[in-house]
């Protein structure tokens, strides 16, 4: 809970509850160590879950606590048409292979979309 959820669920306003978080130690401590316990108990259950097999729960747990990342590469797999960088896959869609000059494209076109400038892709009129 934020300080205002608590100021309120004490029917206090947030001013009152800062004030005397400030005045009283105790009461400081007595918020930090109940907001510990409480990401303590939310962190377990994630664990947990992360262990029995939520998929979601486990992204989650590599990425806070093992450093995983998600990102984009050079020389990766994207979702779109382009007939000049078609290849086909074994289950039957087209992917395509991005390139530097392909990413350079894409990001060129975002840049004009931004500004509101239109032209097309690579002056050949396909899309990136």
């Amino acid at each position: 809970m934020t300080l205002d959820q608590i100021a309120a669920a004490l029917g206090i306003s947030y001013d009152t509850l800062n004030e005397r978080r400030k005045e009283i130690p105790q009461f400081a401590d007595l918020l930090r160590s109940a907001k510990g316990r409480a990401i303590e108990a939310v962190t377990n259950r994630l664990f947990v879950n992360a262990l029995r097999g939520n998929v979601v729960a486990a992204i989650f747990w590599l990425k806070n606590q093992a450093g995983w990342k998600d990102r984009a590469e050079f020389g990766g797999v994207i979702g779109v048409t382009d007939l000049d960088q078609k290849s086909e896959v074994p289950n039957g869609g087209p992917i395509i292979r991005n390139t530097p000059e392909r990413a350079a494209t894409i990001l060129r076109i975002l840049a004009e979309a931004r500004s509101g400038h239109t032209g097309t892709a690579g002056g050949n009129g396909a899309t990136p």
